[in-house]
């Protein structure tokens, strides 16, 4: 079987960690969501002075993609044709919701300083060099 992994944007995982984690209530999450609040500015204060966690975390301090040898890394905005070229997966298993709406990502990033947005470019910089993402995309 292929080796493969997928990423997406790093502010797009900021912005579904924050709505699974913050606004849905995930279980888990209580003393987080103290200092939070539902306020995307405050979720992202917290991502730049706490400890990092898996939810939202750069994807290269969770997974080597250096020392792992993937045949295929993909992205979540291209999942369907990424799929296609890992050998040996049954597409039917890993069908996501394409028609599934899609919250406007650019609003949860209009509130922030200028302060916040250049410390997110400096942590997740790697993801953006290593995966191809735009860092002004928001």
């Amino acid at each position: 079987m292929t080796s493969f992994a997928f990423v997406r944007h790093p502010y797009v995982r900021l912005v579904s960690a924050f709505e699974d984690k913050f606004l849905k209530k995930s279980l888990g999450f209580e003393s987080y969501r103290q200092k939070v609040r539902k306020s995307f500015s405050r979720f992202i204060d917290l991502v730049i002075n706490e400890k990092f966690n898996r939810h939202w975390s750069p994807f290269h301090l969770i997974c080597d993609f250096c020392d792992v040898d993937f045949k295929v890394i993909g992205k979540l905005e291209t999942f369907e044709d990424d799929l296609e070229a890992i050998e040996g997966v049954d597409l039917k298993v890993l069908q996501l919701n394409s028609k599934k709406k899609r919250p406007e990502y650019k609003k949860f990033f209009e509130d922030l300083n200028p302060e916040q947005l250049k410390q997110l470019k400096e942590i997740y910089f790697l993801d953006f060099k290593l995966f191809d993402y735009d860092p002004n995309k928001f």
